[in-house]
This record gives structure tokens, C-alpha cells and sequence, in this order.
């Protein structure tokens, strides 16, 4: 992109703030994360801490992409792969904080959250999360897709996308025909 795509992008999601539009609302019209149109917006973008965030992610890609299996952790897709920040912080390149996730699940976890006045929480309920919460105790403290959305009578897409913003639950890897494997972390001493 050149100086002057850059211009014209800045200046449309500036107008869209200006407007009175929130960060993450401009996102899910424009596409792009919240956080992504917040350094757009306020110039974050051009800080060496920025850049330097980017690489590191950079290098843990690969290393990413191959412990989730090359595939979504939400609907299970191979194409258009990308990491998502659980906890929206760009800067966090935590292994637990980092989800491979597709676009279209991306977008679905943004949206949802707007919908449903949560800011940009992409959880889908408190209540929820303890029922899997619960259920991954009661199995053991481990668990595939299937089996927690058979136990909670949800869909393994919506269980598969709770499961992977809970910071206390850990992706295992694929597993034929039954999808993710998860892990229910001890809490901390």
C-alpha cells in the first residue's frame, strides 16, 4: 500500500471515529481488528514497539500454525489462517493469549461481541464457559470437541470457539474425526 492509499485509509476510518463510532464498530465495517483501527486511527502503527510486536508474531507463526493441525480452531477450515489475540492486546504474544483461527470465525467472534454489548469480549457467555468449565473437570480434565458439545448440547463450532478464548483451557492438537482436544489448566498458586 502506498503513502496515498495509506492517507485515504486513515482519513475514512478517522471520519467513521468522528462520526461517533467506536473502535470495534469500525471494525467489523471496515474488516480489520479493533486494535488494528485503533493504531490506524491514532498513528500506534508507526511505533518501533508496534513493528517489533509484528516480528515476534511473525516468528511464532509457523510454530503456531503447526500445533493447531494447519487448520481453523473454530470451524475447522484450512484456508486463510490467521492469529487472534484472546485478549485484544496486539502486544501479548503469549502462546495462551494466541488462537489460529480462519477470517470468517475472526469476524464471527468481533460481531458477536458487538451484538451482545460486550465491548469486544469474544466470549459467547459467562455461563457458558463454567458448563464447559464443568464438563472438562467432570471428564478428566481433558476432552475433545465432540464429546463437550454433545455433554452441553451445543454445536462443536460454538463449543470449539468459547473454548479457545477461555484462558484457562489449553488447545492439545487435532484429532481424526472428533476435532480439537482441550485441556483444562490447574489455576495458579
Amino acid at each position: 500500500m502506498d503513502k496515498e492509499q495509506q492517507e485515504a485509509r486513515w482519513r475514512r476510518l478517522a471520519s467513521l471515529r468522528d462520526s461517533g463510532l467506536t473502535y470495534a464498530e469500525i471494525a467489523v465495517l471496515v474488516g480489520l481488528s479493533r486494535a488494528r483501527v485503533h493504531q490506524i486511527v491514532t498513528g500506534y502503527d508507526q511505533i518501533l514497539g508496534a513493528y517489533q510486536s509484528q516480528t515476534a508474531l511473525a516468528r511464532q507463526r509457523g510454530t503456531l500454525l503447526q500445533a493447531a493441525g494447519g487448520r481453523c480452531q473454530g470451524c475447522n477450515k484450512e484456508a486463510d489462517l490467521i492469529i487472534h489475540h484472546r485478549d485484544q492486546n496486539c502486544a501479548n504474544n503469549e502462546r495462551r493469549n494466541l488462537l489460529v483461527i480462519c477470517r470468517a470465525c475472526h469476524v464471527l467472534l468481533h460481531q458477536d461481541a458487538l451484538q451482545n454489548g460486550r465491548g469486544n469480549r469474544p466470549n459467547k457467555s459467562p455461563r457458558l464457559e463454567a458448563t464447559l468449565r464443568n464438563a472438562l473437570s467432570q471428564m478428566g480434565g481433558r476432552a475433545t470437541t465432540a464429546k463437550l458439545a454433545d455433554h452441553t448440547g451445543r454445536s462443536p463450532k460454538g463449543v470449539a470457539t468459547v473454548l479457545g478464548q477461555m484462558p484457562d483451557v489449553r488447545f492439545l492438537g487435532r484429532v481424526p474425526r472428533w476435532g480439537a482436544r482441550w485441556e483444562l489448566q490447574p489455576p495458579p498458586h
